[in-house]
């Protein structure tokens, strides 16, 4: 008896088999290809560093012309070498605390002499004076502390014979703006330099509280340059 054999698969059938292998090939070695290559997390950027408000001034590196302590705390003030692009930074080295000045822009030229801070004794607003010289004349600015902040007064001064100081006049427990100049329509002019002077005294916000009587000339004033002006002198300026 003759065993029967198992049927044989057709040309067609083994083809197929084999079609289907080579492609499932490919299709695993181009999957392997197009895979994106593994890459390393990329490093989050640095945050950014301290303020350099209070490293550069102007087109050169900033340095300390005067410095003050104000209930502690160090106000220095910065200027190029030149006395110009000068700031204000409160709070020591690294500090972010820096205000610009206004007058630098304005013509003024500062030095060892430019700051003066007088402290708030029954208030909270203590101030500092940045001062410098224009032309003969002397333009300042304050900058005003109540709490814990810092700010800069909305008006810049300006003083033809040469004299803006800080005083407690009207005894309110903060300094006021104390202002000499000449009683003269044009000032700042030849003719004004020879006319009588007189201190004009104004509040941290602005408010105007008078002026002296006159004197023949700045030095005549008592206590000059560290003069005293008192409430009892003042008036209506006219």
């Amino acid at each position: 008896m003759t065993t029967p054999q198992p049927p044989r698969a057709s040309r067609s059938v083994l083809l197929t088999v084999v079609l289907a292998a080579v492609v499932t090939a490919g299709a695993l070695v181009t999957a392997v290809l197009l895979r994106p290559e593994r890459t390393e997390p990329t490093p989050a950027a640095p945050m950014p560093g301290p303020s350099t408000a209070a490293q550069e001034c102007g087109d050169g590196a900033c340095r300390e012309l005067a410095s003050a302590r104000v209930h502690g705390t160090e106000v220095a003030l910065l200027a190029g070498q030149d006395g110009r692009a000068a700031r204000v930074r409160v709070g020591g080295p690294g500090s972010d605390t820096v205000l610009e000045t206004t007058i630098t822009a304005m013509g003024a030229r500062l030095d060892e002499d430019s700051l003066d801070c007088v402290e708030a004794v029954t208030s909270e607003a203590s101030a500092c004076l940045v001062r410098g010289s224009m032309d003969g004349a002397e333009i300042g600015e304050v900058l005003i502390s109540r709490g814990d902040g810092w700010r800069q007064a909305e008006r810049p001064y300006f003083s033809d014979a040469g004299l803006i100081v800080l005083d407690d006049v009207t005894g309110s427990g903060e300094p006021e703006v104390v202002v000499v100049q000449h009683i003269c329509s044009q000032s700042g002019s030849a003719a004004c330099q020879v006319r009588p002077v007189r201190a004009e005294v104004f509040g941290l916000g602005g408010e105007h509280y008078g002026c002296t009587g006159s004197y023949t000339a700045p030095g005549h004033i008592r206590g000059w340059p560290d003069i005293k002006v008192y409430p009892r002198q003042l008036r209506p300026c006219r």
